[in-house]
């Protein structure tokens, strides 16, 4: 009951994760990713053992059973939730809002789908979030205006649609933008992005958006 930290990562053990895992009562880190769909677990569907005290929560490349339960929302210190490769579908689950302390999010590589919609407006403290690789639909996600502090943002192979958002301009700490393969269109407004000092990465490919002979003037 006193660990802290369980490291589990890439070690291709296999079977179902105990239950108990998810209750330590003092559990910080837990990292079972890189176990290639040998590893199984169901996450609790109550309130965690470990809701008080766990910080980081790595589960990539395992299968998830059932999806995420509306339980995440106890996990009041979690800063970082990775979910990627997971087999997770359907919607975003609506209490992952709840995780106020989030840096990271990843949840790419699965078959979620649906708008991302705004009960995530109070993840202010973001970072690093990957949509990649999902089936979201529906315009450029409105709450990353409130996502100031974001230094990568990874929306590509999803079905997001309408134009870049004026809004966008706002995310001045931004590194690394992928955008590619959606369906975003409109006239490509090269302001969204001049006072991105710091952005290194930009990827817009294969989607409709469109320049006009002004727009080409302008580029550096």
């Amino acid at each position: 009951t006193s660990l802290r930290v369980l490291d589990l990562g890439g070690t291709e053990i296999h079977g179902v994760v105990p239950q108990e895992v998810f209750h330590l009562p003092n559990l910080e880190f837990l990292d079972l990713s890189s176990n290639f769909q040998l590893l199984r677990a169901t996450l609790p569907k109550v309130k965690w053992g470990s809701s008080a005290t766990l910080q980081h929560l790595v589960l990539t490349f395992i299968n998830i059973d059932g999806g995420i339960p509306d339980s995440i929302g106890f996990l009041e210190s979690l800063v970082t939730l990775d979910v990627r490769t997971c087999n997770l579908s359907g919607p975003i689950p609506k209490f992952i809002g709840q995780l106020v302390q989030l840096t990271r999010l990843g949840l790419s590589r699965n078959n979620l789908s649906g708008p991302i919609l705004t009960f995530l407006t109070r993840l202010a403290d973001l970072r690093y979030i990957s949509l990649e690789y999902n089936d979201f639909t529906g315009p450029f996600p409105s709450f990353l205006a409130h996502s100031s502090k974001l230094v990568g943002l990874y929306l590509s192979s999803n079905s997001f649609t309408g134009s870049i958002p004026h809004s966008f301009s706002q995310l001045v700490n931004l590194t690394e933008v992928d955008f590619s393969s959606n369906n975003f269109t409109g006239v490509l407004d090269l302001e969204l992005f001049s006072g991105l000092k710091s952005l290194e990465l930009l990827t817009l490919s294969d989607n409709s958006l469109s320049v006009t002979s002004t727009t080409m003037a302008t580029l550096p």
